[in-house]
């Protein structure tokens, strides 16, 4: 049944744009879960066999596009983020251990996968060239890809993952297959034009394929070339020994959708590695149980505007310990003095350029993983506590050199605050110790360049 009610919505595919198609795709995975899981095979072949004209023809002529000669572009190295920190005193300086992810090539984050790219494809090429480049693309393009794409659809969907989470997936599928690391980059592209992002392949020296991905925010981690004043990001965090690259002048017809770092969604990552993570408030035990494979996730992450960090959904699983010690008094003024107090004396704050010898953002549950924390990622944490825990609003301040936050709370008499959208929001900075709430750091009054978020 869910098969016949899917075959008009394909028929249509084949006059709408790839990225329509695949929208649909995904609706129908996350709105027929169990009943998917039972047909599938029967969904795959109505993909494949409906699909098929569309797909083989477009997949044709950018073959044939690729073969021609590619346009230079001058690599322009990464940048540093902006550094928040400087105006905090180096408290004990230890330097912590950098923290690297562990590799498994079987899991993904926790989760089994069993996804194979398509049989009789090509596992090497002699050299490096438009023309084999474009040949490598039909042969692909001719392969049976239907079952990996929607089965890469199909976790995605129910990991949550955003654009790089979809990335991250099929790194993981490519590195399972016994091909080139060249044939590997054109894979990947393919992967990704046909979930509809852009994406293009970059030759360096003559000899080296690299991915180009472009984003919706600054990525500060990456080399990238510009396109058409758009930077495309070479996600490979090593050096590159020249300066220029050859790529050409535009995506794949139905890769319309620009890549996307934001988490609109909690991930669905693997339940079987959590670290405790002790706090003593109070004189009472908070036991928060971090998952480790989402923290390896936020590893992989390239550094970019700290907006994708303050923005993303914090594990709601963690807050169950918190409520039950930071918020025992139905007055939220109270609640947020004790969270505020808890940031103040539960966490040690440490520069990133000690702890990690770089600008380092943190997602709200790596403030909880790492040993310490600067001031942006106190403000983040902060932040997501406020408004889980007590009902009031809580938003980001920025200063030049500083993060703090500021909550909704009634004004009591000389508290300084912040307007935001019509508002007063009461500055509470969880990296200034001891501060009450509408206490700022007196060097940070003379500053007039602040926003809010």
């Amino acid at each position: 049944m869910i098969v016949l009610l899917l075959m008009p919505m394909i028929s249509r595919a084949q006059e709408e744009e790839f990225e329509q198609f695949v929208d649909n795709i995904l609706h129908e995975i996350q709105n027929t879960d169990s009943t998917f899981h039972r047909n599938f095979h029967l969904f795959r072949d109505s993909i494949a066999k409906e699909f098929s004209n569309f797909r083989d023809s477009v997949n044709r002529e950018f073959a044939k596009f690729l073969e021609q000669s590619w346009e230079t572009f001058p690599i322009i190295p990464p940048t540093t983020p902006v550094c928040y920190n400087q105006v905090l005193p180096s408290r004990n300086p230890t330097i912590s251990k950098i923290y690297s992810p562990e590799a498994d090539e079987k899991n993904f984050f926790g989760i089994e996968t069993n996804i194979c790219l398509p049989e009789n494809i090509p596992t090497g090429t002699t050299e490096i060239s438009e023309k084999a480049i474009g040949q490598i693309w039909l042969a692909l393009g001719n392969s049976d890809f239907s079952t990996c794409l929607a089965e890469c659809l199909l976790l995605s969907s129910h990991l949550n993952l955003n654009t790089w989470g979809y990335y991250q997936l099929i790194c993981h599928i490519t590195r399972q297959q016994p091909v080139s690391p060249d044939i590997r980059i054109i894979m990947q592209c393919f992967l990704m034009n046909h979930r509809g992002y852009k994406c293009r392949m970059g030759i360096i020296n003559d000899r080296e394929l690299v991915l180009l991905l472009p984003f919706n925010t600054k990525v500060y981690s990456f080399y990238h070339v510009l396109i058409n004043d758009i930077p495309y990001y070479i996600p490979e965090k090593k050096e590159f020994a020249v300066n220029k690259l050859k790529t050409y002048s535009r995506e794949i017809k139905f890769a319309t959708q620009t890549p996307d770092l934001f988490l609109h969604t909690p991930l669905k990552l693997g339940q079987n590695k959590f670290s405790r993570k002790e706090f003593i408030f109070n004189k009472e035990k908070i036991i928060l149980p971090v998952n480790e494979h989402l923290i390896d996730f936020y590893a992989t992450y390239p550094a970019c505007d700290l907006c994708v960090y303050a923005s993303a959904p914090i594990d709601t699983a963690l807050l169950a310990p918190l409520r039950e010690v930071l918020c025992k008094d139905s007055s939220g003024y109270t609640n947020t003095c004790e969270i505020l107090r808890f940031m103040h004396t539960c966490f040690k704050h440490q520069p990133d350029s000690i702890v990690w010898g770089r600008e380092r953002y943190f997602f709200a549950e790596e403030s909880l993983y790492y040993p310490y924390m600067d001031c942006e990622d106190s403000a983040i944490l902060f932040r997501h506590l406020v408004n889980h825990l007590t009902g009031q609003e809580a938003i980001l301040v920025f200063y030049p050199e500083h993060v703090a936050a500021a909550v909704d709370l009634p004004c009591r008499g000389m508290e300084k605050y912040v307007t935001h959208h019509d508002k007063k929001y009461i500055i509470c900075d969880p990296s200034y110790i001891g501060a009450q709430p509408g206490e700022q750091i007196p060097r940070m009054e003379e500053t007039r360049e602040l926003f809010c978020y």
